[in-house]
């Protein structure tokens, strides 16, 4: 049974200044919305520390699904706002260095 979860994905940036991250957020955001069963999506950041969290509904049948779709759509809207993102095919090792942090929950959300 398919459901919606609400995922967060949290990424240390690296390479640029904070003006230039911020701007560079925008355009991500922007890609993010574009992306295909994605609700609700927004970024939050923290400039100084180059920490930039993405917040989205996926419908997927588990939380891991939801987990792996979420990082799809996060990648994707990162290379179309020019990114590179080296390394991200290895999820597991990111997640347990805390390259890359997720969490997974049931959303609230009424199916569309």
């Amino acid at each position: 049974m398919t459901r919606t979860f609400y995922v967060e994905v949290t990424c240390r940036a690296s390479g640029s200044n904070a003006e230039e991250f911020e701007e560079h957020l925008e355009q991500v955001m922007e890609a993010l919305q574009d992306e295909p069963g994605v609700a609700d999506a927004d970024i939050g950041a923290d400039l100084d520390e180059m920490l930039v969290d993405f917040c989205l509904h996926v419908r997927a049948e588990s939380a891991a699904d939801a987990v792996a779709q979420a990082h799809t759509v996060v990648r994707s809207a990162l290379h179309a706002a020019g990114a590179a993102t080296p390394g991200w095919e290895k999820m597991d090792q990111a997640l347990a260095s805390e390259e890359a942090i997720s969490t997974v929950r049931p959303a609230g959300l009424a199916s569309a």
